[in-house]
């Protein structure tokens, strides 16, 4: 499994497995499910991924692709 992040201006960038486990076992499940049910709005305009800072406004989408 891995782990796609879309941009809007074209980019796209593929995390290898290793690195996609490293994300999911860093995600925070209970923030992302209020996320998605739209109970709690983003705080902040900035994600961090692997030590990255990646903002939000830039990305269309994330994709799990399984392999």
């Amino acid at each position: 499994m891995r782990l796609g992040l879309n941009y809007k201006n074209g980019k796209r960038e593929i995390f290898n497995e290793n690195d996609t486990k490293s994300v999911i076992a860093g995600i925070n499940y209970l923030k992302l499910i209020k996320y998605i049910k739209g109970s709690k709005k983003v705080e902040g305009k900035v994600i961090k991924i692997l030590d990255k800072d990646i903002n939000i406004d830039e990305l269309r989408s994330i994709e799990i692709i399984l392999i």
